[in-house]
């Protein structure tokens, strides 16, 4: 009953929200935004602060200002923040080399794979929560990087290429005190095929670090160390269908762990409005270790989602899951004390305007 009168305040929530969300549209300056609220509940295990008294932590909102400088350049920034963080999550200016070719400097998003660039914004995502590869409890995914980018666009047949270069220094949100990040060189090839909708990605980093030791006010640094990453993506979304496919590998020399993550997701929207999904997750967070459930996690979810209008929609899903190593990458849950199979509930409202 609990978690009825809980959905019942996203739904208002949401009407809530459409309200009040706005667009500012000039010829030189644009304001956009997005964000979601979600209601988790974990049977089990602790994971995104949910537990089985539930939770509603998991939220955030963000504004998007672009700016136009002149007919070749723009500023981009964006503010984002949640229920415990506020932040700058990227600002650059991107200028236009040429048709083909443009360069980014500043804080930029990582583009690696089908969500990264996206991966706040979970309007235009399938699911309430991400593939187990993107969520932030693993350390797979780079958020973002202070460096330069280059994106070069060209033709290709009845179909087109798209290549990603950049290099930097990748932002710690999070502020560990374990490493340091030294520098970070990467690329991305997308491929959109003749076939309406269908396209192929191939995405790789290497991320140089270094540990380090803080007692009191002094730091010492160590060991230096890389860690190198690959995936490859596959992306249809054509007739109202929206299907994804990704598999990622990831060696870290300091920690001298392989991790490794696939899934498959499928949904179909029908009557416009709904679309029922299902998606089949897999991690290990150490391949040495992939036996053991506190390193390896299997997710099998099924969901179904509502467009309220072109603004707001809705979803519901469930999450079975067997092994916990994304509670123990979060450090909600030690090693070896968790139950192998329990359930993970959610249900968000999401937004953009």
């Amino acid at each position: 009953m609990q978690d009825l009168i809980k959905i019942a305040g996203m739904v208002l929530l949401a009407f809530c929200v459409h309200a009040t969300a706005f667009a500012i549209e000039s010829e030189d300056l644009s304001i956009h935004g997005y964000g979601h609220q979600s209601y988790l509940h974990s049977a089990d295990n602790t994971y995104l602060k949910a537990d089985s008294q539930g939770t509603w932590t998991d939220n955030d909102l963000a504004l998007l200002f672009t700016a136009k400088i002149d007919d070749k350049s723009k500023i981009w920034m964006q503010l984002y923040g949640s229920s415990d963080k506020i932040r700058l999550d990227w600002a650059f200016v991107d200028y236009q080399l040429s048709n083909n070719l443009t360069a980014k400097v500043g804080q930029i998003k990582t583009p690696i794979g089908l969500y990264n660039e996206i991966r706040d914004i979970r309007f235009l995502q399938v699911t309430s929560l991400q593939p187990l590869m993107y969520q932030e409890g693993v350390d797979i995914m780079h958020e973002a990087y202070n460096g330069v980018a280059f994106v070069y666009k060209h033709g290709l047949g009845n179909g087109s290429l798209t290549w990603d270069v950049y290099g930097g220094q990748e932002v710690d949100f999070e502020g560990s005190t374990s490493v340091k990040n030294r520098r970070l060189t990467g690329g991305r090839v997308t491929y959109k095929t003749p076939f309406n909708g269908l396209s192929f990605m191939l995405s790789a980093y290497s991320n140089n670090h270094q540990s380090i030791t803080t007692v009191g006010k002094v730091i010492t640094t160590g060991e230096q160390g890389a860690q190198n990453f690959s995936m490859f993506s596959v992306d249809y979304n054509n007739n109202d269908w929206n299907i994804k496919s990704e598999y990622a590998n990831v060696d870290n020399d300091l920690t001298k762990k392989n991790g490794k993550s696939y899934y498959l997701q499928a949904g179909y929207t029908f009557a416009e409005k709904w679309t029922p999904y299902v998606r089949c997750d897999y991690i290990t967070t150490d391949s040495n270790l992939s036996s053991d459930p506190s390193y390896y996690q299997r997710s099998n979810s099924l969901g179904m989602g509502y467009k309220i209008n072109s603004s707001i929609n809705m979803r519901v899903e469930n999450h079975w899951n067997n092994g916990y190593a994304m509670p123990v990458a979060s450090e909600e849950v030690n090693a070896g004390t968790g139950k192998t199979d329990w359930n993970m509930f959610a249900a968000s409202v999401n937004f953009i305007f």
